[in-house]
């Protein structure tokens, strides 16, 4: 809205209150964002009714609604009569009947016309709880012109089909349709606009990909269909699912008595069977290749039948690119082989992917081979059991029973095996390294960007989802976003905290209220803070530890040492253990606060929640320590604001619940996490990940092993066994999966699909090339408001917030750096690696030397 259409908008709504319209705020300003508003009527209120008036003050329409919006530019205003909402035009006649319990939304949905994105102006939803009953209404030149639909389940009898029932869900359109429960319980489809778009009725359907989608006849049998409604192979099967490609679909026959033998096979996009029903499963990998076994054993197959592998193999796993995993019936060893049988590498006594990059194996039990994504020994560690993870440019973190180390390419140690842990960072290639309560970052080719110390660094994302590092010293907050030459200074308000200094073993303290105080530091002693209240951790000869208050005096009780510090808003708590199998926690005066008990396990949840019990049956209880649930869970985890999942052994799963230890979901997911502002889980022993909303209430399940991120309530990030790809809400494929990582950068609305080591393509929202093969590490860095830059191996790519790529630069020039001086021009500063800035023209690819 313009300032000028604000102004009157406050002038009118003044002088709607003088009239007696005291709740006009509750009221929606304009229930159609496609539309600013039209002030040529006005509400009124009598009675507690509400009508409108002109503005010379005549009645036009009477009073009669609890409830009215102003009126859009197109004439219609939302209202609220017996407690549904309708749409009324000027004369007051309804526009769309008064049948929703909700407020009516007229959402900015688009569609794609000959490749452009254009909105669709006057589409409304409606939805009535009460009768479960819901319907789209548009074009409002002819009234009630969609039918009304039923969103309820229809009942089966049959076993095989009830399966494939949808879940209740939000009422939402993939990119070209909506399934739709008619009241006589059949399904059909309709577009956006609320068209109709099949001629004929199924039981039962669900989308395939972007064209396809499967359906049940009256028999329970399941066929494909095109988007038109044409039937592309007839009802025949007992199930179909969707695979990583569009062009290809994998089908379950009937057979076997009582029809419960299943085999499967594959369907092409054509309808054209092009694998036989013979094989007891069949896989997905990448590209059109999938596994196939049978009772001989596995093997490999594309889509259209051909046999790469036999499939007489007792283990096949997919390694990279087109290398497998085979275990030897000769010698009982691993190997490599290649879609020609060929073996690449020699016998391991096994071979364990990582990151489908590179392998840790041991040949003999006693020495670590490190293997690239062809087969090639890279190097050899003396060590048995460690987990290897690839990072940066061809340096491995290696992770041993309690330390880690960081290795290059060719087995040089560049960080020795005697560190607590080593984390990854995605700010200019750095890693995060913790030893005991120490934090320092490094750089693998500069080396110790800050040295181990006891200020603490931390890594987390902003709101733009940028990784930010956050160091923080003395009364300065440090934080570098994306980049190391991207750094703010924040200093600490230090009012509420105390200051401690160490020197020559004497400690001096200076509290918020200005006092101070000192006193003697012994070796060994750590001095540590909460707010105003400080005290001491002191290692004992037998490296067990206690705790002292600033008086000398030792807060554990007799027996009993720290083995854990608990930082909650009310103050500080103890874990305490007496011979690692009697915990307690102390306050800050060494009282009891949770009595020990022997094999007691004790655990603090984000700060809200205590976690209670034994190793296997656990309680969680508030932080007053009043009970949410009952005991027989091994353990808790915060999802987001509203969810926490408990976690069962292996065999019953997770239970999702609330704060209140309400039960939501029980025991159907083996993993729960939170994607954006929704929720995912991963089901047990099924190849199906299901997406909840934030509140935990199902919204759809997914044939695909994990979600990773939810994009604008439009797409997901999912991965199959191997491979990432990109669905719509309803499950139409849009990336296909043949991707080892997808990322969304939120700044500039792009996707980057990784397909090999640093080599990136973007996709814009809209699903448009950006740039192919661009190498380096995908981040966008703001330059100013609107304008953002990508630094690249070789070149630097300038971009606006719409993910367009407006100019590369030759990376030699160095880096681009903020400036404020140049806002709101053409001009972007680079500092020049001899540290010398250049000035360059984004839109003319111009450079200027300064």
């Amino acid at each position: 809205m313009t300032p000028m259409k604000k102004t009157i908008a406050l002038i009118l709504i003044s002088l709607v209150t003088m009239m007696g319209m005291s709740s006009l705020h509750a009221q929606m300003e304009n229930y159609n964002p496609n539309h600013d508003l039209d002030f040529s009527l006005i509400p009124f209120c009598k009675n507690k009714l509400y009508g409108f008036v002109d503005q010379n003050n005549k009645v036009v329409i009477k009073a009669q609604y609890e409830s009215v919006s102003f009126f859009n530019t197109k004439g219609l205003a939302q209202a609220n009569k017996l407690g549904v909402y309708g749409v009324i035009n000027k004369k007051g006649e309804t526009i769309v009947p008064f049948l929703s319990t909700r407020p009516i939304m007229a959402p900015n949905m688009t569609e794609s016309v000959e490749g452009q994105s254009q909105t669709i102006p006057d589409v409304y939803h409606i939805y009535n709880s009460n009768s479960k009953k819901w319907c789209i209404f548009y074009d409002l030149d002819k009234p009630y012109s969609t039918k009304i639909y039923h969103d309820v389940k229809p009942k089966f009898d049959d076993k095989i089909t009830s399966k494939y029932l949808d879940e209740a869900r939000r009422v939402s359109f993939n990119n070209k349709t909506k399934k739709i429960i008619r009241e006589s319980g059949m399904v059909n489809f309709i577009n956006k606009q609320g068209k109709e778009i099949f001629k004929k009725d199924f039981i039962n359907a669900y989308a395939l990909s972007e064209n396809s989608f499967a359906f049940f006849n009256s028999e329970g049998k399941m066929g494909i269909c095109d988007i038109n409604g044409h039937t592309v192979t007839k009802g025949t099967f007992r199930e179909i699912k969707p695979t990583g490609s569009s062009e290809y679909f994998i089908v379950t026959s009937f057979s076997g008595p009582n029809n419960y033998s299943f085999f499967e096979g594959i369907v092409n996009a054509q309808g054209k069977l092009t694998v036989d029903t013979i094989y007891t499963s069949l896989r997905f990998i990448k590209d059109d290749l999938f596994t196939a076994k049978n009772d001989q054993g596995i093997g490999v197959m594309n889509g259209d039948g051909k046999i790469y592998l036999n499939p007489d193999y007792t283990s096949l796993i997919h390694f990279a690119k087109d290398l497998f995993i085979i275990k030897s019936k000769e010698d009982y060893k691993s190997y490599l082989i290649d879609l020609n049988a060929n073996v690449v590498t020699k016998g391991y006594q096994d071979i364990k992917p990582c990151y489908r990059k590179t392998v840790s194996t041991a040949p003999d039990g006693e020495m670590t081979y490190i293997i690239s994504e062809k087969g090639q020994e890279l190097f050899s560690i003396p060590e048995k059991n460690v987990h290897v993870s690839e990072a940066y440019g061809g340096y491995y973190i290696i992770r041993h029973s309690n330390t880690n180390g960081l290795y290059s390419a060719n087995g040089t140690p560049l960080l020795k095996n005697e560190y607590r842990s080593i984390s990854q960072t995605n700010v200019d290639q750095t890693y995060l390294v913790q030893n005991e309560n120490n934090y320092g970052l490094f750089e693998a080719s500069k080396g110790w960007i800050h040295p181990l110390s006891e200020n603490r660094i931390n890594l987390r994302k902003n709101e733009s989802k940028e990784d930010q590092i956050i160091y923080k010293r003395k009364q300065e907050i440090i934080t570098y976003t994306s980049t190391m030459n991207n750094k703010s200074i924040e200093k600490v308000d230090q009012r509420d905290n105390a200051y401690v200094s160490v020197r020559d073993n004497v400690a001096n303290v200076k509290l918020s209220t200005g006092e101070k105080i000192s006193f003697d530091v012994k070796e060994k002693q750590r001095v540590q803070k909460h707010k105003d209240w400080i005290y001491v951790i002191q290692e004992n000869r037998d490296r067990t530890r206690s705790i002292f208050d600033t008086q000398g005096k030792q807060l554990n009780p007799t027996g009993y040492f720290l083995s854990n510090v608990f930082e909650l808003e009310d103050g500080i708590y103890f874990a305490v253990v007496k011979d690692r199998i009697n915990i307690g926690v102390i306050d800050m005066e060494g009282r009891w606060f949770i009595e020990p008990k022997e094999h007691q396990v004790v655990r603090n949840l984000d700060k809200r929640f205590w976690e209670i019990g034994t190793a296997q049956d656990r309680a969680l209880f508030t932080l007053d320590q009043k009970p949410l649930t009952k005991n027989g869970f091994t353990q808790f985890k915060i999802v987001n604001d509203y969810l926490i999942t408990g976690h069962r052994n292996l065999d019953k799963g997770i239970d999702l619940m609330d704060y209140q230890g309400k039960i939501i979901s029980s025991t159907k997911y083996s993993k729960i996490e939170a994607v954006g502002n929704y929720v995912a889980g991963q089901k047990k022993e099924l190849l199906e990940s299901c997406l909840l909303d934030s509140v935990g209430n199902l919204l759809q399940c997914y044939p695909y092993s994990e979600i990773k991120n939810v994009i604008e309530d439009k797409y997901i990030i999912v991965k199959d066994l191997h491979d990432f790809g990109i669905i719509t809400m309803d499950g139409i494929e849009k990336v296909p999966f043949r991707y080892k990582g997808i990322s969304y950068m939120k700044n500039v609305n792009l996707f980057a699909l990784n397909k090999k080591e640093y080599e990136h393509e973007l996709l814009n929202i809209s699903f448009e090339a950006v740039g192919k093969k661009m190498n380096g590490f995908m981040r966008a860095n703001e330059i100013r408001e609107g304008l953002y830059h990508i630094d690249g191996e070789d070149e630097i790519w300038v971009l606006n917030n719409n993910g367009k790529l407006l100019i590369t630069f030759d990376k030699e020039l160095g880096k681009v750096h903020k400036s404020k001086r140049l806002n709101g021009t053409d001009f972007i500063k680079i500092l020049s690696k001899q540290y010398e800035p250049v000035i360059a023209n984004y839109k003319t690819g111009m450079i200027y030397q300064q």
